[in-house]
C-alpha cells in the first residue's frame, strides 16, 4: 500500500492516506454452539461448549441474550486482543472463572470486533452476530466481515474528472504502475417480451439531451445485498441499505 500511494503521488493524485481493515483483529474464527445451558450461580449467564474446528470444543461462559445451541457465531480465543466499538482501548480474552464456572474464549456481537452493522447485519451490540451461511468452522472471520482488506483515500482534484469513477481510478492506476487496464466486459441477459409493450422513452429536447434509454426490471426481490457489493460500499464509506 505504502508503495502504490507513492507511485501514485508522483503521478499527481492525491492521495490522503490509507487504512488497513481488521489489522487488530486477530485469532476470531467462526465457531458453532454445541450446547448452551444456564449458568448455575446467575439468572442472565449461559454455559457453552463452542466447536472451532480443531481439538476439543471450548467452554465458554456468555451473556448474549440470543445465545443458543446451533448458532454459527463470531468466537475469540484465548489470547485474542479486542478494541470493542472501534476505540483505542484494548481487552484481552484470558481463560478464566465467571462466578466459579472456566470460561477459554469469548463470543462476541458486531460492536466488540468494530463492524458496522451495515456490513454485516446482525442484532448489533444487543447480542452475538450470527451466520447465516455456512461457514467452515475455524475460517478466519476477517474475509468472511469484510475487513480483511486495505483502503486507499483519494482526494480527486478539480482538474482530474476523468478520477472521479472506478474505472477511471483503475486506468490511472495502470498508467502509473505501468500495468494493463482491462475494462470489465459487462452484459446482460434480456428476456420477457418487447419493452415497448412496457414503457416508452421520449426525447423533447434532443440539443440538451441527444440520448436516453430506458430498461424494464421485473421481479425484483428486495434483501441484503450480497458481501462483496456490502464490502465496497462501507469501504468507500457508503451504507449498504439492500
Amino acid at each position: 500500500p505504502q508503495a502504490y500511494m507513492d507511485r501514485m503521488i508522483m503521478c499527481g493524485d492525491g492521495v490522503e492516506g490509507y487504512e488497513n481493515l481488521g489489522a487488530e483483529v486477530e485469532n476470531v474464527v467462526v465457531g458453532r454452539v454445541l450446547t448452551c445451558v444456564p449458568h448455575p450461580d446467575s439468572d442472565h449467564l449461559r454455559v457453552t461448549t463452542v466447536d472451532v474446528g480443531e481439538g476439543e470444543p471450548l467452554q465458554i461462559v456468555c451473556g448474549a441474550p440470543n445465545c443458543r445451541a446451533g448458532l454459527k457465531v463470531l468466537c475469540a480465543t484465548v489470547g485474542t486482543v479486542l478494541y470493542p466499538g472501534g476505540g483505542d482501548e484494548e481487552f484481552k480474552i484470558k481463560r478464566s472463572k465467571m462466578r466459579g464456572v472456566a470460561s477459554e474464549g469469548m463470543l462476541c456481537s458486531s460492536d466488540e470486533l468494530g463492524v458496522p452493522v451495515e456490513l454485516y447485519p446482525s442484532v448489533g451490540a444487543a447480542g452475538l452476530l450470527i451466520f447465516q451461511e455456512d461457514y467452515p468452522l475455524g475460517a478466519d472471520v476477517r474475509p468472511i466481515l469484510g475487513i480483511d482488506d486495505t483502503v486507499m483515500d483519494f482526494e480527486v482534484l478539480a482538474n482530474r474528472p476523468d478520477c472521479l469513477s472506478v474505472w477511471g481510478m483503475a486506468r490511472e492506476t495502470a498508467v502509473a504502475c505501468g500495468s494493463t487496464f482491462h475494462k470489465p466486459e459487462i452484459s446482460v441477459k434480456e428476456s420477457g417480451g418487447d419493452i415497448h409493450d412496457y414503457v416508452q422513452v421520449e426525447v423533447r429536447d434532443p440539443d440538451l439531451c441527444p440520448r436516453y434509454v430506458a430498461r424494464v426490471i421485473k421481479d425484483v426481490r428486495v434483501g441484503p445485498s450480497p458481501m462483496w457489493l456490502r464490502k465496497y460500499l462501507h469501504g468507500a464509506g457508503m451504507r449498504s441499505i439492500n
